[in-house]
């Protein structure tokens, strides 16, 4: 596991001080760093918003539908997703989850059990999107002057 960028909370330090211990092995001194893990700008929740939206017209054009069990147990007609679902379904993919299985919000407080996703957690998020619609062929936007295309120019820096 590497260290460098890790995100510490009360449930992962026991993992955080093992991989300090295992880096040590190798170099005598270390420099640590520590900074508060903010929420990021928002834009980059607005910019997952958009490719949800386009990666449901994809998902649609592929001819995937969604079939719901109705509350007597039997199975609906056939729908076609929609970007609620597929927000859902990637943000628990590339977001992650809590502790406890709740998945992460791009919200910026807490709400309905689930705690929001830092800056960090969102721009992992949004790489691994990123990737997996170039793998299919999906045309996302990347504007120039959004906080994702900032924070890629930084780090190319």
């Amino acid at each position: 596991m590497p260290i460098e960028n890790y995100q510490l909370t009360k449930h992962n330090i026991d993992h955080f001080l093992d991989a300090i211990d295992s880096e040590l092995e190798k170099e005598p001194i270390l420099m640590v760093t520590v900074k508060k893990a903010g929420t990021g700008k928002w834009t980059l929740a607005r910019l997952w918003r958009a490719w949800m939206a386009t990666t449901t017209e994809w998902f649609n054009e592929q001819g995937f539908q969604v079939v719901l069990k109705g509350p007597s147990g039997k199975l609906g007609e056939p729908l076609a997703v929609n970007a609620e679902d597929i927000h859902e379904l990637f943000t628990k993919k590339w977001l992650s989850t809590d502790k406890d299985g709740v998945r992460l919000s791009w919200a910026k407080k807490p709400h309905g059990g689930m705690t929001p996703a830092d800056e960090g957690q969102r721009l992992h998020a949004l790489r691994c999107h990123e990737e997996w619609c170039l793998g299919k062929g999906i045309d996302i936007s990347n504007p120039r002057d959004s906080d994702y295309r900032k924070l890629q120019d930084e780090e190319r820096k």
